[in-house]
């Protein structure tokens, strides 16, 4: 079942990205009807995680206090809805390439078929510049050419509502390194006495459990 839903979620964002096309290009299609269901797909876990959050978990929060949490939890849910559109082309790129490789390596040239990368290569290859993001969400500013030639070939008059989705995904790299950016300055908040006596006894009570109840005769456990 998990190898099933792997292979699910990997054909999400191409066919997300064909729902769009379809509702560009297929004559007479509603369009509005299914940009709005595909936006609604795009933000149903957050809408879902939203709706869990209205109601207060405990009875002792201030309803001052859970208006914000619930303001908060908008915004995050936004955030995220955002990212997650204007990095789409991106994911739909991705995706189509692996699929691709991978029917390739495993049908026809048999080689590469344990090819990886691991965390510590591509950390080290990363870069936060404008060109590092532009070549490698290439994939994206590529995708969004050849769907406005498509648009622009069978329907002219829909570049309009697609518009908006191809300059999102166009400008996918700079919008990737400005949430990638570290914070210009990090602000450090001065611990009085009090709170540092009180912080300190209680990492010597921590520290104290564990070298008590954590030992070589429990093999550390």
């Amino acid at each position: 079942w998990k190898m099933l839903d792997n292979l699910r979620r990997s054909v999400s964002s191409p066919a997300m990205v064909l729902t769009l096309l379809a509702a560009w290009t297929v004559p007479n299609a509603p369009v509005a009807v299914w940009t709005a269901y595909l936006l609604l797909a795009l933000a149903a876990p957050r809408i879902l995680s939203i709706l869990r959050g209205l109601l207060p978990a405990h009875r002792d929060v201030s309803l001052a206090s859970h208006a914000r949490a619930v303001g908060n939890d908008l915004l995050y849910g936004a955030g995220q809805t955002a990212v997650m559109l204007t990095l789409l082309g991106h994911q739909c790129w991705l995706a189509l390439d692996a699929i691709g490789r991978t029917l390739f390596r495993l049908l026809v040239s048999h080689r590469l078929l344990l090819e990886w990368v691991t965390a510590a290569q591509a950390k080290r290859h990363a870069g936060v510049s404008l060109k590092s993001f532009t070549w490698s969400l290439r994939g994206s500013l590529i995708l969004a050419c050849v769907l406005f030639l498509i648009v622009a070939w069978v329907s002219p008059h829909n570049l309009y509502p697609a518009a908006p989705f191809l300059i999102l995904w166009c400008l996918a790299s700079i919008f990737a390194r400005l949430i990638s950016l570290p914070p210009e300055k990090v602000l450090l908040e001065e611990t009085s006495a009090a709170d540092t006596v009180a912080l300190r006894l209680e990492a010597r009570r921590i520290w104290r459990f564990f070298t008590t109840f954590v030992s070589a005769e429990d093999n550390f456990l």
